[in-house]
């Protein structure tokens, strides 16, 4: 089992035990938005063409407005 294997690794731990009381953190109106500007804030900062700070201030903005 993935979660299990996970579990035994020191680093993961804290992830794999989250995972099984984890809720949506998402509260807003229109999650295809904030799919799309994650998916955009990845693919900025993996071209370069943001700074991760750029990138997580400019989408996080877009995200505000869906709220």
């Amino acid at each position: 089992d993935l979660i299990e294997w996970q579990m035994q690794d020191y680093e993961l731990e804290p992830f794999a035990q989250s995972v099984l009381t984890a809720k949506c953190w998402y509260k807003g109106k229109d999650y295809n938005i904030v799919r799309e500007a994650l998916r955009e804030m990845i693919k900025s900062i993996k071209q370069g063409t943001m700074s991760i700070s750029e990138a997580l201030e400019f989408y996080g903005k877009k995200i505000a407005l869906t709220l």
